[in-house]
């Protein structure tokens, strides 16, 4: 005959929903699996529990499923003409800083005929004087 709290634990499981499953795993994983619990202070049962759901919701803990993300939609004539257009502009400011790296950025936008804004001028100075190429006007 079985124990009084024998069946009250198979009748408590029952309620809950729990059963016993068995997984044929090698040795050396499952004593690792189990020393690692036991240092982290969980039990087996909540770690599988956890690794289960989160592989149910398609988290793997090697890897993560990505997200299908939103093509981005073709760049249209008129931007790819406005990127060619301001890559121009700065090459022409380029040109003139090197060839009058002690004209202020004004004068610089002054020679460009109003085709150059100031923060163009600032913005491309920086970046010479960065990579060497002209001494800061002071």
């Amino acid at each position: 005959m079985s124990k009084p709290s024998t069946k009250a634990s198979k009748k408590y499981q029952e309620k809950v929903g729990l059963i016993a499953s068995t997984y044929k795993l090698k040795a050396n994983i499952v004593s690792q699996f189990k020393e690692a619990c036991q240092a982290k202070g969980e039990s087996q049962a909540s770690v599988l529990t956890s690794l289960m759901k989160n592989y149910i919701n398609g988290v793997h803990p090697t890897r993560v499923y990505p997200i299908k993300q939103k093509r981005q939609p073709a760049k249209t004539k008129a931007q790819s003409d406005t990127k060619i257009a301001n890559e121009k502009r700065r090459n022409q400011v380029r040109d003139l800083l090197l060839k009058h790296p002690d004209k202020s950025n004004l004068e610089i936008v002054r020679m460009g005929d109003g085709a150059f804004a100031k923060d163009t001028v600032r913005r491309v100075r920086d970046a010479l004087i960065k990579a060497g190429e002209i001494e800061p006007v002071i």
